[in-house]
């Protein structure tokens, strides 16, 4: 079995658990996240563009699929998973240490939580 080059295993022991170290480039994020955003937009764009200049009213549900107006839809699905991603990374923040600095990061990503799962 070939290891990944971002994935590094430490040998193991009878005694020893596994630990898995897996390496994340912020730039190759950033960048991933970009292109998804710009796909929605591009989605919408289209489905506008079909919707109002072509005359299709929903080609078979994929226009409000992409609809940026509406909710329930692929966008608010991104929009929710991502605000879910930084309050657990908040959460990851506050939790190594209880020092002042850090302890302000547990309240945020509980809001930031919230505002993910009730959607305002």
């Amino acid at each position: 079995m070939k290891s990944s080059p971002n994935v590094k295993q430490s040998p193991t022991s009878s005694s020893e658990r596994a630990s898995v170290e897996i390496r994340l480039s912020p730039e190759r994020i950033v960048r991933f996240l970009g292109w998804v955003v710009v796909g929605l937009a591009a989605a919408h764009f289209l489905g506008q563009f079909s919707k109002h200049v072509l005359g299709y009213g929903s080609l078979k549900g994929m226009i409000p699929l992409f609809d940026l107006d509406l909710e329930f839809n692929i966008p608010s699905l991104y929009s929710g998973l991502s605000l879910i991603g930084c309050a657990m990374l908040l959460g990851a923040i506050a939790t190594p240490e209880k020092t002042k600095t850090r302890s302000l990061f547990a309240p945020l990503a509980r809001i930031i939580l919230d505002f993910s799962v009730n959607g305002r």
